[in-house]
């Protein structure tokens, strides 16, 4: 079985290393999180991870300021195609989303995704 939660996990430590937190997460069938802290954003990345893989994916917004994301999130995809689209409100946001989507596809790029057993940990 595939275990997509350490590519989800690394693509939100990239993200967070170029200033974006997270603002909402939703699954495929309009499940989610907002966060309550609008300064903070979600810092709960397990709460995010399972969200996500509740359905086969989701979309994660980020803000940097005024700045926002949305990323189309893909369960099934290669490790370094985890997101299969995005939306930004700036170009400032686009480029500061690619210095991140960047960084996470530099470590992601040809690798498998990992694997866990049937029911239990990897």
């Amino acid at each position: 079985m595939k275990d997509y939660s350490p590519i989800i996990k690394s693509f939100l430590f990239q993200m967070k290393k170029v200033g974006f937190i997270i603002s909402k997460v939703q699954d495929e069938c309009g499940g989610g999180l907002k966060a309550k802290n609008p300064e903070t954003g979600i810092t709960k990345t397990d709460r995010v991870v399972e969200t996500l893989m509740s359905t086969d994916g989701g979309s994660v917004t980020f803000q940097k300021g005024e700045h926002r994301i949305t990323a189309q999130i893909i369960l099934g995809n290669d490790a370094d195609e985890l997101v299969a689209d995005w939306s930004f409100n700036s170009p400032e946001a686009d480029s500061a989303f690619e210095a991140g989507w960047d960084a996470f596809r530099n470590v992601w790029e040809g690798k498998s995704v990992p694997t866990k057993q049937e029911g239990g940990e990897g």
